[in-house]
């Protein structure tokens, strides 16, 4: 089968109707960390309490710092900063409420798909890394126009994962 067919499978197999929906073929990819040796949901949940708690109190200092000075609250709504702070707040308290509803009422399936523990690492590790070293050792100019490009993304990835 040559490379353009596969491509064409692909997104004649991705572009379905049904696959707007959030259904998820291995659910706990969102429950379970890919360090964990265990098929326990409480490591996970820890760790997530704790990073919400974190940004959590990022957002509040923020905020409440906001509030004391004579700058007016309303400024604070309008730093990218502090939209991206809201975001990792949501996002830390949607994946303790994932985490928590996988500890109280248990695991969605108990279906292993562990490919090898390096591999795992580096898939969910490294290349984090590695952007991350390359996103700070660069000098790129950022525009508002370029939320485009991580929207575009973002969608595909929703497509792809539901």
């Amino acid at each position: 089968m040559s490379a353009l067919q596969n491509i064409k499978d692909y997104f004649k197999n991705e572009c379905q109707l049904h696959m707007v929906g959030l259904e998820h073929e291995r659910p706990s990819e969102f429950y379970l960390s890919a360090w964990q040796s265990t098929r326990s949901s409480t490591p996970l949940l820890v760790w997530r309490a704790l990073l919400f708690l974190a940004s959590l109190g990022i957002v509040l200092t923020s905020f409440i710092m906001y509030i004391l000075s004579p700058i007016p609250i309303g400024f604070w709504f309008i730093y990218l900063t502090h939209w991206g702070l809201t975001i990792m707040l949501f996002c830390t308290g949607f994946a303790v409420a994932v985490s928590m509803r996988c500890y109280f009422y248990g695991p969605i399936t108990g279906v292993s798909e562990e490919i090898g523990p390096v591999l795992d690492v580096s898939i969910h590790g490294v290349n984090s890394v590695i952007m991350f070293l390359l996103l700070a050792s660069s000098a790129h100019a950022s525009r508002l126009v370029h939320l485009v490009h991580p929207a575009i993304f973002a969608c595909t990835y929703v497509q792809h994962r539901t």
